[in-house]
């Protein structure tokens, strides 16, 4: 009996209380990294009096360690809540008139509209699948998936194509096409945000000696 006190006053018990519910406890001992299985739908660990360090952890979410000390023949309980990791995400898109909204891959959260300026914006979005809604006035709108990883920067540029628009003069109505992004034409180069550049003319082919 006298063994059993002595026992329990040197250990202490731990219960983790964790959101989201399915995140997994790591306690580190001597320098090894064991997870804690629940018992009963509890994580509960009986530890030896003094400090301990433990970690949370779940995937797309940032992971915390935990400094504790326990005290012989305590029980405490720890809550962890994690909060929802982050990437960074870079939006450059053209026209620079574009408005551009994100929603989540399954749609289960309102969009989101990107504050850009002048076409660009650069910050972090929780990690995870989406997708990018961007529209601008006389062109084809575009929906781009993107995923956002923790770690990685993620880049999305997207470039619309300009809707046809009717020209008339001569008693005759034209469609023009509109140019296509990254289309190269004879003496001239067009890409996205870039000045239509015209290249130097050619020589024509020599003629022949007058009689």
């Amino acid at each position: 009996m006298l063994a059993l006190l002595a026992c329990s006053e040197r250990q202490g018990q731990v219960v983790f209380r964790v959101q989201p519910e399915d995140a997994s406890v790591w306690l580190h001992e001597d320098q090894e990294r064991h997870q804690l299985e629940p018992v009963a739908g509890s994580l509960t660990a009986t530890l030896p009096a003094g400090a301990h360090r433990a970690e949370v952890e779940r995937e797309g979410y940032a992971s915390r360690e935990i400094e504790l000390e326990v005290e012989g023949g305590e029980t405490r309980t720890i809550e962890v809540v994690l909060e929802r990791a982050v990437g960074t995400v870079v939006f450059a898109v053209e026209p620079t008139t574009a408005v551009v909204e994100f929603v989540s891959s399954e749609e289960t959260s309102p969009a989101q509209n990107v504050p850009l300026t002048e076409g660009r914006w650069e910050g972090e979005i929780e990690v995870g699948s989406y997708i990018a809604r961007v529209n601008a006035s006389g062109y084809h709108g575009k929906s781009e998936p993107f995923e956002v990883r923790e770690g990685e920067p993620t880049v999305v540029a997207v470039s619309l194509r300009g809707l046809p628009h009717v020209s008339s003069g001569g008693g005759r109505t034209v469609v023009v096409p509109a140019p296509v992004p990254g289309y190269y034409g004879p003496g001239r180069v067009y890409a996205p945000g870039l000045p239509v550049v015209r290249g130097p003319r050619l020589p024509g082919a020599p003629r022949p000696p007058l009689p």
